[in-house]
């Protein structure tokens, strides 16, 4: 018959066994979620670009790939923004530079070889320059902002094989120690880091209980029973970060002054230092914005100042100043609020602007205060991405809006760097903030009380993103104990 014919010609089958190591230590393709599929404006440029070209670039570990949009208007001032990453062996964020109008290159930066799933999606179509805002300047009501898009230019997602010749050499690196060079950031526009593919839980991971099908809060946000992938952070120097802080031998007083995010942030740290005698960490918060709370915010790092110094304590000081500026100063959401005040409701009035001076009069309090502090900045992180833990997401009826975007954040991070950098030279420390948080939405904060206002918590980092911040702040510390070892001059 023909049945027995065919059966008797065709070849045998050969399953090939999965390579059970890279699925151990490799994103699959999915296993993020997309930045696609939530409520979003029929009208988009996504379909008029087209890939130029793609090629592997000096540094050799740098791939390009460049597009071009056949559709938008030669005179228009706005610029498209992209949400680009790869993942695979690691998670590998792009970079977009508008090289020629309408002409894009998305550079990504390889450290780690194997296969990656590339993604590049248009966010913006039009995103115009933060002086713009707030858009209608005057507005007494409430009105939208440009609403984010999510669609994947054609030819994406496609897999990328990285080859071993590709990636950045760091064996030389891994013996020295990492110190505050290493995570000082000198541009906004590139990662200072990569989170990096540790290991899929095995059942000893996850075996917390007797109970094996209990769900765990701690494994869901370590990953161990969320996204079922374990991921740790390396700075790209290939430096080793140190395991433990140091012990300080001086008193030292710890401000952190910031919002929701910092407070999160500084309950972290303190816990983890509680047996450091010498160190005592502070919370100054200034939740709603510096516009709204400097009186405060100054009152309240004056007051614990003059308190390090009756105890002879030097004073460090990490602040943040920004997601809740860009929230109050620039969105629409917050035009009825802004009409409230003379000088932010004027035709003249940009939320840039009066960023800058926030910034101004705040370094102008620090640099002038009589404790003499070290002063760290941690750049804003990187907004209200588009999905966080499970069931936390826009709504499907309302689109993110531009000013609550991570490419408005990083416009603002650019600001704020510049101005602090002309005040404060090589006497401040700037670190990321931006980057880490960019590449984990999928590891946000838990809170299974939370019952409503679901997109505000996808701002607030998670378990294993507050454990990166961690060892951050153990070479902040390494650096603060050197320096408190050097005899003054």
């Amino acid at each position: 018959s023909l049945q027995d014919e065919t059966e008797e010609d065709s070849p045998p089958v050969v399953t090939k066994s999965p390579d059970l190591a890279k699925i151990q230590t490799s994103l699959l393709p999915g296993e993020l979620p997309g930045y696609t599929g939530w409520a979003r404006p029929v009208y988009s440029l996504a379909p008029t670009f087209e890939i130029v070209g793609a090629s592997w670039r000096d540094p050799p570990n740098r791939w390009i790939v460049n597009i071009k949009s056949n559709g938008c208007n030669l005179n228009q001032a706005e610029h498209t923004k992209f949400f680009a990453r790869a993942y695979g062996p690691a998670i590998i964020m792009g970079r977009a530079t508008e090289y020629e109008h309408c002409h894009y290159d998305i550079a990504f930066d390889f450290f780690d070889p194997g296969t990656y799933w590339v993604e590049i999606v248009v966010t913006f179509s039009h995103g115009q320059i933060p002086r713009h805002f707030p858009l209608f300047k005057t507005s007494t009501e409430s009105y939208d902002d440009p609403a984010y898009e999510g669609y994947y230019i054609p030819g994406f997602p496609q897999s990328l094989e990285v080859e071993d010749g590709n990636v950045a050499t760091q064996q030389a690196e891994h013996s020295k120690t990492c110190t505050i060079q290493d995570i000082q950031v000198s541009d906004p526009h590139t990662e200072p880091g990569r989170w990096v593919m540790k290991h899929r839980p095995s059942y000893d991971d996850v075996k917390t209980t007797q109970n094996m099908t209990e769900i765990s809060l701690d494994g869901y946000e370590s990953g161990g029973n969320a996204m079922g992938a374990m991921l740790t952070y390396h700075l790209n120097s290939g430096c080793t970060i140190p395991k433990h802080p140091p012990n300080i031998d001086q008193k030292t007083v710890v401000l952190f002054v910031g919002d929701h995010t910092f407070r999160a942030q500084h309950s972290y740290m303190d816990k983890k230092h509680s047996k450091q005698e010498n160190i005592e960490m502070k919370l100054v918060t200034n939740s709603g914005g510096m516009f709204k709370m400097s009186d405060e915010v100054y009152n309240q790092i004056s007051k614990f100042s003059e308190g390090a110094e009756r105890k002879g304590a030097s004073v460090v000081i990490i602040f943040n100043t920004g997601l809740h500026d860009i929230f109050q100063l620039c969105s629409g959401e917050k035009a009825t609020a802004r009409s409230q005040h003379e000088e932010l409701s004027k035709e003249e009035y940009t939320c840039v602007d009066h960023y800058k001076w926030l910034l101004m009069d705040m370094t102008s309090f620090l640099v002038h205060l009589p404790s003499n502090p070290r002063v760290f900045f941690q750049t804003t992180n990187a907004g209200w991405p588009k999905w966080g833990n499970y069931g936390t997401a826009w709504m499907p009826d309302k689109g993110q809006p531009y000013p609550l975007s991570p490419d408005f954040v990083l416009q603002f991070n650019e600001i704020a760097m510049n101005r602090l950098q002309e005040t404060f030279g090589d006497s401040i420390t700037i670190l990321d903030g931006y980057w880490t948080t960019l590449a984990r939405p999928d590891n946000r904060l838990v809170d299974p009380h939370l019952t409503s206002s679901l997109e505000h918590y996808l701002v607030h980092p998670g378990h294993q993103v507050q454990k990166a911040f961690l060892h951050t702040w153990t070479i902040v510390l390494n650096d603060i104990l050197s320096q408190q070892m050097t005899p003054s001059t």
